[in-house]
């Protein structure tokens, strides 16, 4: 008897809650809200959202779609009197996100991820004193001029790539999306592992790479707003996981344990290191280090004066702050990097004359170097324009995160004439750059695609550097020794990749196939061989 009425109060609690929420939050200005789908009494635009589409559809295209059909680069859409502004447009973005930062860093509560375990994630957290404490703790070591000191470790992975891919080689030479993708997971993950927890034996790597990969689902999944209906309906997160139709609640009680794994597992293995004294300097010991290993005082009430926190406390709370920060690099750092080569060789695989005019820099440049026969380094970027003008063309046209992650408004504004909301949800869509013309179009871009390829303003990723730095090595090293071409069918005819991209907080395409084939017989051998032969060190 319990159990029927506890079943049939959720949905009338769930329709009192919405039409509550749609009578509170109606405003009483005079402005206009933005450009947007009708929105009905109560439900709102529901329907315009949850109209049937293809699983091939994203939410950036369904955004970009919508404000072609509106003439706007504003839209508004109201769900259950929940508001949500989307901005088409670096030129709206840049106004409010970046301008008006003040007034757009929040985040609004992320009801899913946090079901899903990921309160922990700073990404997600609202912009408070707890926030700002984890991005300055994070940010002081992956800033730009803090990348160099990696980039060792950058060059010995990528070496292993290479010998990975000269290694797959078949008969027919063709790469098969599996074999990519794995080789390139192995990449980024073992980068950011060795960068945040000093881990480095194969072993640990393989079973930390493969608890990334089930963990980056989760918040792939609920980081986009209104991915899932607690989005719109809060309370949904009371109903339980037996509960008839909530699926929703036991991905999340899934993806929680792996969630709690992902955060204290490394975590635990650094600290165990720590204390057995065979740990690698790395993110983890150097904040560490700073705390009480060899923390004083007056550093702990500086780093942690505005949560007002005693010495005793604060201790405690920043080893959970460090501990955070690396899960969070691990997450996105695990990710980020294996979205941006992947299109990386899925768009060149489309432009043999892009990779042919690169190649001739490539060439040049490496032969005016003091070695011959040399990978490119990173000493060699800011000679390389045209390979740099390559990668970021590709971020134009396939930013890695087209969304970011939302961010909430916490006052009333008005932008152009239409009225936003305080508590507005506010999406920064990069993904409506024209994806047209060829990945090296030119040289200057305004704005750099760097800026908006992973999120905008205070709250724009702080690992993004490490994940360029990555990306652009692959690239070049991949160009420098490969040719990139489309499948033959048995006709001789040429067979295009998957041009589709799966939704989610991170752009990863869909599987295509293509032939990564080595250049020539010296090319070979230099994937074979990497860095370890005669790499040149930047001053």
């Amino acid at each position: 008897m319990l159990n029927t009425l506890y079943l049939l109060a959720i949905p009338v609690l769930l329709i009192i809650y919405n039409i509550c929420g749609y009578l509170l939050r109606r405003p009483g200005q005079k402005l206009p809200y933005p450009p947007g789908p009708r929105s009905l009494p109560i439900i709102g635009s529901l329907f315009d959202v949850l109209t049937p589409r293809t699983g091939l559809d994203t939410h950036w295209a369904i955004y970009r779609d919508i404000g072609n059909t509106y003439h706007s680069d504003v839209l508004h859409i109201d769900i259950f009197g929940d508001h949500t502004v989307v901005l088409n447009s670096a030129k709206a973005a840049e106004e409010l996100l970046e301008r008006r930062s003040g007034i757009y860093s929040s985040r609004p509560t992320m009801y899913m991820a946090n079901e899903s375990g990921l309160g922990w994630n700073f990404g997600t957290m609202p912009y408070t004193s707890w926030w700002r404490l984890h991005r300055r703790t994070f940010q002081q070591h992956f800033r730009s001029d803090a990348i160099a000191a990696y980039h060792p470790y950058i060059r010995q992975a990528t070496s292993r790539l290479l010998r990975s891919l000269s290694g797959i080689q078949s008969t027919t030479m063709v790469t098969q999306y599996d074999d990519l993708q794995a080789i390139v997971r192995q990449h980024a993950a073992s980068i950011i592992l060795y960068t945040t927890y000093g881990i480095t034996e194969k072993e640990d790597m393989d079973a930390f790479i493969e608890l990334v990969n089930n963990a980056a689902e989760s918040i792939n999944a609920t980081a986009i707003h209104g991915s899932f209906l607690m989005d719109y309906f809060p309370l949904l997160r009371y109903v339980p996981a037996w509960f008839p139709g909530a699926h929703f609640k036991r991905k999340a009680v899934h993806w929680a344990q792996s969630t709690s794994e992902l955060v204290n597992k490394p975590w635990n293995q650094l600290r165990a290191s720590i204390s057995s004294g065979t740990a690698i300097s790395c993110f983890g010991t150097k904040c560490l280090q700073k705390l009480n290993l060899t923390l004083n005082a007056a550093d702990a009430t500086e780093d942690t004066s505005d949560l007002g926190m005693s010495k005793a406390a604060s201790d405690t709370k920043m080893e959970e702050v460090i501990r955070n920060c690396a899960g969070t690099a691990y997450m996105a750092g695990a990710d980020t990097s294996v979205s941006l080569i992947l299109i990386s060789v899925l768009v060149l695989s489309h432009h043999p004359e892009v990779q042919a005019k690169a190649q001739e820099e490539l060439d040049q440049v490496l032969s005016s170097a003091a070695n011959s026969s040399q990978l490119p380094d990173f000493s060699d970027r800011g000679s390389l324009q045209y390979v740099e003008a390559i990668f970021k063309e590709i971020l134009r046209m396939y930013p890695g995160v087209p969304l970011g992650l939302p961010h909430c408004s916490i006052a009333d504004d008005v932008y152009e004439g239409y009225f936003i909301p305080k508590g507005t949800t506010v999406v920064g869509n990069a993904w409506t750059e024209p994806q047209s013309g060829t990945p090296s179009s030119k040289h200057s871009f305004n704005p750099d695609p760097e800026l908006y390829a992973f999120g905008f303003g205070r709250r724009i990723c702080p690992g993004r550097h490490l994940a360029l730095d990555t990306s652009w090595l692959v690239l070049a090293c991949i160009l420098a020794t490969c040719n990139i071409t489309r499948i033959s069918s048995d006709k001789s005819k040429e067979i295009d990749p998957i041009a589709d991209f799966a939704d989610g907080l991170v752009a990863h395409p869909q599987p295509f196939k293509c032939c990564i084939i080595p250049r020539s017989a010296s090319a070979f051998e230099l994937m074979k061989s990497g860095y370890e032969v005669g790499v040149r060190m930047e001053a």
